[in-house]
């Protein structure tokens, strides 16, 4: 929280006040979720909001890691044709395992 005007200007937010802004949107959000999970902790129960909430983590970094690779395409695609990382993110029967892994991990969390 204490640098994230600073990382926020450095992701090109030039005006003081919008880092400002979007700073104190950074800090709320964190002291709202901590507020949930201190509420849903008891009830929950440890295990369970662990593993939900890392699921929610790896979730939000493997869109940010898609919308990174979705840039290197829409800008580099011509370069990357051949290349074995893109032939095999961009088949689909990739995705759709890790869907069903996904699907079978929550299943066995919270019913199993």
């Amino acid at each position: 929280m204490y640098y994230s005007g600073t990382i926020i200007q450095m992701a090109g937010f030039n005006d003081d006040q919008t880092a400002i802004f979007f700073s104190s949107l950074v800090a709320l959000t964190n002291m709202i979720f901590t507020i949930v999970g201190m509420s849903l902790i008891d009830r929950v129960g440890r295990r369970k909001l662990l593993i939900s909430t890392l699921i929610g983590c790896v979730l939000g970094l493997f869109m940010l890691g898609m919308s990174f690779y979705s840039m290197v395409i829409y800008f580099f695609s011509s370069d990357l044709k051949g290349n074995f990382l893109f032939d095999f993110l961009s088949d689909g029967r990739f995705l759709n395992q890790a869907r069903l892994r996904l699907v079978h991990l929550v299943r066995n969390v919270y019913f199993g």
